[in-house]
């Protein structure tokens, strides 16, 4: 599910930054953290910013993601549902049209008793 660069190691020191799941998390629900570099050099910083921004940058994809497939699923859903309307009401005039022709084969029959009726006579 996870598309470009991997996801950082968890740190175990006391002094930890963030988790790349916490990380990940706190961006999705909107929590502006900034990643705890009390006693990391400069090139850990700048990495970690890095890492921050990428992570950034996929969440901010996934949501985009998300938004894209809840607006086709919302389309698809009305075309399916246009598409169910017109069936039933074709099911409705096809019953109709059922109807009417079985009205016909029991007048055809009554008029054919009637003529068999005269001709036995």
């Amino acid at each position: 599910m996870h598309g470009g660069a991997p996801l950082p190691e968890e740190e175990t020191s006391a002094t930890s930054t963030l988790t790349s799941a916490a990380i990940c998390s706190a961006v999705f629900i909107g929590i502006s953290t900034s990643p705890a570099t009390s006693s990391s050099s400069s090139a850990g910083t700048m990495a970690t910013q890095e890492e921050w921004e990428d992570l950034k940058k996929e969440v901010a994809m996934l949501k985009n993601m998300q938004r894209t497939q809840a607006q086709v699923m919302r389309a698809k859903k009305q075309e399916w549902e246009a598409e169910k309307q017109a069936l039933e009401a074709e099911k409705r005039k096809l019953e109709y049209d059922i109807y009417d022709l079985l009205q016909v084969n029991f007048e055809i029959k009554d008029k054919l008793k009637r003529i068999k009726a005269t001709c036995d006579e």
